[in-house]
């Protein structure tokens, strides 16, 4: 009864946290939307920055987002398709909502999609078939979890090559912060700060070998290149 209780609460405070965020978020939205060019021409206008920072800092910020607002929800689905693959092998009741519970856990940091198929491994242990639970186990490891690690890796180079860490601690604070809609500004603000710091020692450290940016997926795309010597004195 104290589990259930916390849980309860834990999701109601959630939704209601969901639920604000998103009214919060579509009322600025579309505001945003309504003039945005005299909003995007003001905010460039008040940034520190050189015009070329200016313009690597939009194609970062774009490049960012869009990997975050594509890939996660894509490396969620792609997930939950081998999971659903995996409980219908084994014969695991409700096995759609199962899959579907593990596409919404890749969210979790660290954890991730161990949160669903560990518990029903061990209830395989539990239940007395230690063969089918050691398989199931396995088949959680290395196709559920593995699946993860590759396409989590084309991802990110067909996306924007961010540096996993980034992701994996901006979606803990962002979590702590926004909540669920930390997920995409978390990785977002982390990224800025890198952003930043690269831009900073580029500009103002002499002899650093730091790029003002922190994606490396330029293949498609424009940005300014800068010397290594152009440095301000």
């Amino acid at each position: 009864p104290k589990w259930g209780g916390s849980i309860i609460q834990f999701l109601a405070a959630s939704t209601y946290s969901l639920i604000l965020n998103s009214i919060v978020v579509l009322f600025i939205l579309y505001y945003m939307l309504y003039n945005y060019k005299g909003f995007e021409r003001g905010f460039k206008e008040i940034l520190p920055f050189r015009e070329e920072n200016k313009q690597i800092l939009a194609s970062e910020t774009k490049e960012i987002i869009r990997a975050n607002a594509i890939g996660i929800p894509l490396l969620g689905i792609i997930q939950g398709v081998f999971a659903l693959i995996g409980y219908l092998m084994f014969g695991i009741d409700r096995a759609v909502l199962l899959a579907i519970l593990t596409a919404f856990s890749t969210i979790l940091p660290v954890i991730g999609t161990m949160a669903v198929w560990v518990p029903l491994g061990i209830g395989f242990f539990i239940g007395g078939e230690y063969l089918t639970g050691f398989i199931f186990l396995m088949y959680g490891t290395f196709v559920i979890g593995g699946v993860d690690n590759v396409a989590r890796f084309m991802l990110q180079k067909q996306l924007a090559d961010i540096h996993p860490l980034i992701t994996i601690f901006g979606v803990i604070l962002g979590l702590q912060m926004f909540g669920f809609w930390g997920v995409i500004f978390g990785p977002l603000l982390l990224s800025y700060l890198v952003l930043f710091f690269n831009m900073y020692r580029h500009d103002y450290i002499p002899g650093s070998k730091a790029k003002p940016r922190v994606t490396t997926n330029l293949k498609t795309r424009g940005l300014p290149k800068y010397p290594l010597n152009n440095k301000k004195k």
